[in-house]
């Protein structure tokens, strides 16, 4: 089998991100003489069970493009391995215990994953202490990488657009907005630079922050108290695909 340079330019970012960040080398299908383990943690069941497959099928496809072993700084033959972990949705605490169990017991060179911030931000002691680099594949609350020297992000932070629909939100006309969203770190960022933005400009926005309740909203409740705001920076998907083409926009944050 010949030996093929790693087109990092046409790959998918987290596939890319994972192997070139932690070796930054050429790929080849040689056999290899050492392992380089990488332990993926992220959501494979509970309400954010997409984001585990999605970064597992980035990669494998990476590696069946591309091989699974890379050249190592002497020349030598290397093996990426992956161990996944299943992060079950499960806050901060699961994925610091999974983060702790990948280093300690399965001595992984590299941490990866990550769809929320509590457990990119879990893991920053653990990686610190035993200077192991984390690659935090979704995670968007802007201060995430404060946490430990030992992380990199590939993918946004939520200030980036959050900014920008302020700013689009104000320079269209919008005067008033009421802003839903959830309250830890990813919905302040929201809140904070979408205002950063729109109340320069002379408009107006009224905030509130939802936190976590068993008590379910039935959609049509959503949609009145919607009807009754300005226009809504976060409110229900459903309500938002309801409205008529002609309604007041609504803005989704996750």
């Amino acid at each position: 089998m010949t030996r093929a340079a790693c087109p990092l330019g046409a790959m998918s970012s987290l596939a890319a991100a994972t192997f070139s960040i932690a070796l930054g080398l050429t790929c080849t299908a040689a056999p290899a003489a050492e392992t380089f383990k990488i332990g993926l943690i992220a959501s494979y069941t509970g309400p954010f069970a997409t984001w585990g497959p999605q970064f597992q099928n980035a990669i494998e496809a990476f590696q069946a493009i591309n091989g699974k072993t890379v050249k190592g700084p002497k020349g030598e033959d290397i093996a990426v391995e992956l161990t996944y972990r299943d992060a079950a949705s499960g806050g901060a605490d699961k994925a610091k215990q999974l983060g702790e169990e990948l280093i300690l017991r399965e001595r992984v060179k590299m941490l990866a994953g990550f769809e929320l911030s509590p457990h990119a931000m879990a893991v920053g002691d653990i990686a610190t202490q035993a200077k192991t680099p984390v690659v935090i594949m979704n995670a968007a609350t802007a201060s995430i990488v404060r946490g430990s020297p030992y992380y990199v992000r590939t993918s946004v932070t939520v200030p980036q657009w959050a900014a920008s629909i302020g700013k689009w939100a104000a320079d269209n006309g919008i005067k008033s907005v009421y802003t839903i969203v959830s309250d830890y770190a990813p919905g302040l960022d929201a809140e904070t630079y979408f205002q950063k933005t729109f109340k320069p400009q002379g408009a107006k926005s009224s905030a509130a922050r939802a936190r976590r309740s068993k008590r379910r909203i039935s959609p049509s409740t959503w949609r009145r108290r919607c009807r009754r705001s300005p226009t809504p920076f976060t409110c229900s998907s459903l309500a938002a695909r309801r409205r008529s083409p002609s309604s007041r926009p609504t803005w989704s944050a996750g």
